[in-house]
């Protein structure tokens, strides 16, 4: 029973990063599956994805500190968690870098390699939504106005000043008429 429960752990968790995964934007490598690269274009790949992950903490933390300076709380906190996941990805693709460029054989580059593009993946990703946090000012809406255009052949009266209409008119229609008292109680 024990086994059972851990399976329909393991399945409902599987099931959740497949389904996280369906609801974020998914980024294209440049590497077909199947077409291997030489170890230089890997090292030249591997480095460029290393530079990415280096340079985007350090882009949050300008966004950071201008979102401090408007004492803007809500946008101040998302790029607080969004500098925290990106340090940590640039710690990770460092760590997988010195792994691949330590790599003895072709199957530990191609492992070191293909974890070097998921956290490219992962980089692009938390890029994104850095700048969803620091954008979310840019989709509030500024003050609106209301045109009104009057069709030609129509009268130019106020409807707020608009009179009822008169009580034989409306006692025509069955306006203002209360129902007849019912006698059967």
């Amino acid at each position: 029973m024990r086994v059972h429960g851990l399976k329909a752990g393991i399945f409902s968790v599987a099931l959740g990063l497949a389904a996280s995964a369906t609801a974020e934007t998914s980024v294209q490598t440049t590497v077909a599956p199947g077409v291997a690269l030489s170890p230089a274009e890997e090292a030249a790949k591997a480095s460029s994805i290393q530079s990415e992950a280096s340079s985007l903490p350090g882009r949050i933390s300008q966004l950071l500190s201008e979102a401090k300076k408007e004492n803007d709380v809500i946008r101040s906190s998302c790029l607080k968690r969004k500098l925290k996941q990106a340090n940590a990805a640039s710690s990770a693709v460092s760590g997988r870098m010195a792994k691949l460029q330590s790599a003895s054989t072709a199957t530990q580059r191609e492992h070191e390699y293909r974890i070097l593009l998921l956290l490219q993946q992962k980089v692009s990703t938390i890029n994104q939504e850095a700048g969803q946090c620091a954008g979310q000012n840019q989709y509030q809406s500024g003050g609106s106005s209301v045109t009104t255009t009057i069709a030609a052949g129509t009268t130019q009266q106020n409807p707020a000043t608009v009179s009822a209409p008169p009580p034989d008119a409306a006692a025509s229609v069955g306006i203002g008429v209360p129902p007849p008292v019912s006698s059967s109680m």
